[in-house]
């Protein structure tokens, strides 16, 4: 039901509404925020409120899905869902990773003495392009059950002026154990199948293989970003530690840069925080934004 145009306005969800019922025509989130601004009686905070708009407006169509007000006709461009001519946008279907796919690993043998240790700090300095060379193909199955392989899980953590980029794990995604999680570490683990050039001997087509994981994981409006690497997670206190290496990059923004997902069924309310707003809200973010961020702050 459409919402009354005569009555105060009090969220981003109800702006956005009535600025697509007074204009008429679908909008992207930038072009919102501006018609809001200057035909609807409702406040935009912020210096990219449009960031905002659409982390509301995806997150409520995942939410509520046909029972939703809005429906994305295009990339990017929001329509109310009851008008006739509006199509939704179907995004191509993300594979679920099967417990039986091959991912990277490396041998636990040999893998420490490549580790260095940073003086007053949790994470590693490492060879991330000779840990590919010499990885190697292996169930994840198989891999889940031992620590005498180490699983290779590329990391990306995006931030700007406005802060550090986070988003929520969907019930979609196959680890049951962040079901509902915040992060802000995008990534996961290497099929092998999608990256074989991944164990290339040429840093190029290896750094090429990691921007390619990162744009199958977000979308960049202007491509203008600057990426390095930041370092290595790994903890020998446990076994999930033992079997996981997480590869960190670092992914600097511009703010006047537009980032998504591209995968808006396992990764939602894409936004971004300061430090003390996540801090804030500790109990909901995993382990790794906190080792992340620690780091962050000692290196910035």
């Amino acid at each position: 039901m459409f919402i009354d145009l005569k009555k105060p306005i009090s969220t981003y969800l109800e702006a956005c509404e009535a600025a697509l019922l007074l204009a008429k025509r679908p909008m992207s989130s930038k072009e919102l925020a501006g018609f809001i601004e200057t035909d609807v009686d409702f406040e935009v905070g912020g210096l990219t409120p449009w960031k905002t708009i659409n982390a509301r407006l995806s997150a409520e169509i995942l939410e509520n899905s046909l029972k939703s007000t809005f429906v994305r006709v295009d990339s990017g461009k929001f329509a109310i869902r009851k008008w006739p001519d509006a199509v939704e946008y179907v995004v191509a279907k993300r594979k679920i990773n099967p417990i039986n796919e091959l991912i990277a690993v490396v041998p636990t043998d040999g893998f420490l003495e490549q580790l260095v240790k940073r003086p007053n700090s949790k994470f590693f300095d490492v060879d991330y392009v000779e840990l590919f060379k010499n990885s190697q193909p292996m169930p994840r199955v198989d891999a889940e059950e031992t620590d005498k392989f180490v699983q290779l899980i590329p990391l990306f953590f995006v931030h700007s002026e406005e802060g550090y980029l986070t988003y929520k794990r969907t019930k979609r995604l196959p680890e049951k154990r962040l079901h509902g999680t915040r992060s802000i570490n995008f990534g996961g683990h290497l099929q092998v199948e999608d990256f074989p050039s991944l164990f290339a001997n040429d840093p190029d087509v290896v750094q090429e293989s990691l921007q390619r994981e990162l744009r199958e994981e977000l979308k960049f409006e202007p491509d203008e970003k600057t990426v390095r690497f930041f370092g290595a997670i790994h903890d020998r206190a446990n076994m999930f530690g033992r079997q996981h290496i997480g590869l960190v990059f670092e992914v600097i923004s511009g703010s006047t840069v537009d980032v998504d997902t591209n995968e808006p069924g396992f990764l939602t309310s894409i936004e971004f925080a300061s430090k003390q707003q996540i801090f804030e809200e500790k109990d909901q973010f995993d382990d790794w934004t906190f080792l992340v961020l620690d780091e962050h702050k000692i290196n910035v």
